[in-house]
């Protein structure tokens, strides 16, 4: 859907390296007509109410008010708030912040186009994660 468009793009940043320029701000950003579509984290272990913060603040220095929090099946939040408590704390600063599992994440993609190319989208994926050197428990998800 978002690679077939020409003038989309899908800039996935190595773990950990996020943020290393403006044109990184999350781990897996959409930029259509080279602008700032969609911003995304990707969640693979534990991670706290400080790491979900950190996020959400270097997407707003870039002047965006949305970010994708997309888990995998091993992720979890581990913090005295929720994942409910977290999105109302920062929609209460004009930011949508949205947790969504993996799975969800994969289904909203396809009912959003007409004619995605599983295989493709798949051969995709599994290329960048091994351009990108992905350990190889989040590749088998």
């Amino acid at each position: 859907m978002f690679g077939s468009d020409p003038h989309n793009q899908i800039a996935i940043h190595p773990v950990n390296q996020s943020g290393a320029s403006l044109n990184e701000v999350s781990d897996m950003d959409i930029f259509r007509n080279s602008k700032f579509l969609i911003t995304n984290e990707l969640k693979d272990k534990v991670f706290s109410v400080n790491d979900v913060r950190h996020a959400t603040y270097k997407v707003k220095t870039c002047g965006l008010n949305t970010l994708f929090s997309i888990k995998s099946l091993s992720s979890k939040l581990t913090c005295e708030l929720s994942e409910k408590e977290l999105e109302a704390e920062q929609l209460k600063n004009n930011f949508v912040l949205c947790f969504m599992p993996i799975t969800d994440c994969v289904k909203y993609i396809m009912n959003l186009s007409e004619s995605v190319n599983l295989g493709k989208a798949v051969e995709f994926i599994y290329t960048k994660a091994n351009q990108l050197k992905f350990k190889q428990k989040p590749k088998q998800h």
